[in-house]
């Protein structure tokens, strides 16, 4: 059982590293350009929330069992996300607010229902389906907002695209292979989850104050690094069975406290 705590008042600094047999936490968060990451790891239940308030964006990111939550939403030029996917339930939900553009995807079973809803453009949507497989095609010409969701028995592959701001959506499922990937380019807003059986890779990274976010779960091998470039921040928890190695910095009123327990 490994317990670490640092805290600095001043940019405001606190990190709570701990252990506990399989179930491992970590949290950071800094009080500057406020950058708020919470890392868990309860045996195959991972949890990780990365909430920068700047251009203010918030994710999160969840794997419970094979059930896979990621949620992407940034305030700014109001861009919100949502893929989740629950057994072979798959429910995709991307919506801009802008030029009003809702896009909902969503899959139950083999059952595929896609809709996408604009307010101001033109907008084509087509629907066909052959057997098992779904293919669906919804495009917008203005922002050329454009999303494609097909369905191949339990492969599911959902992409969700709109040029303007710039925002990229894409969703895959392949039996319990599952891969997110959300990205906005204006202040640049990239978060990609993917879950292998219970392999588990999320990452979050914001280009503006520079925060990236990174948690990997590999059965019981768990990796998770923060940085924040501004106040220069850099947390890293690694996990390699009861080999705990925790690394904090900050570099403003320079904070380096370094964990290990073998």
């Amino acid at each position: 059982m490994t317990v670490a705590t640092l805290s600095t008042v001043v940019d405001v600094t606190v990190a709570s590293l701990s252990t506990v047999c399989d179930v491992k936490v970590a949290t950071l968060s800094t009080v500057g350009d406020v950058t708020v990451s919470f890392l868990s790891t309860v045996f195959d239940v991972t949890v990780g929330t990365l909430s920068t308030v700047c251009d203010v964006i918030v994710g999160t990111l969840s794997t419970v069992c094979d059930v896979t939550v990621a949620t992407l939403s940034t305030v700014c030029d109001v861009t919100v996300a949502t893929l989740s996917m629950v057994c072979d339930v798959i429910v995709a939900t991307l919506s801009t607010v802008c030029d009003v553009t809702v896009a909902t995807l969503s899959t139950v079973c083999d059952v595929t229902v896609a809709t996408l809803s604009t307010v101001c453009d033109v907008t084509g949507a087509t629907l066909s389906t052959v057997g098992d497989v779904t293919v669906a095609t919804l495009s917008t010409v203005c922002d050329v907002i454009v999303a494609t969701l097909s369905t191949v028995c339990d492969l599911t592959v959902a992409t969700l695209s709109t040029v303007g701001e710039v925002t990229v959506a894409t969703l895959s499922t392949v039996c319990d292979v599952i891969v997110a990937t959300l990205s906005t380019v204006g202040d640049v807003t990239v978060a990609t989850l993917s879950t292998v059986c219970d392999v588990t890779v999320s990452t979050l990274s914001t280009v503006c104050d520079v925060t990236v976010d990174t948690l990997s779960t590999v059965c019981d091998v768990t990796v998770a690094t923060l940085s924040a470039v501004g106040d220069v921040i850099v947390a890293t928890l690694s996990t390699l069975g009861y080999v705990t190695v925790a690394t904090l910095s900050t570099v403003g009123d320079v904070t380096v406290a370094n964990q290990s327990d073998f």
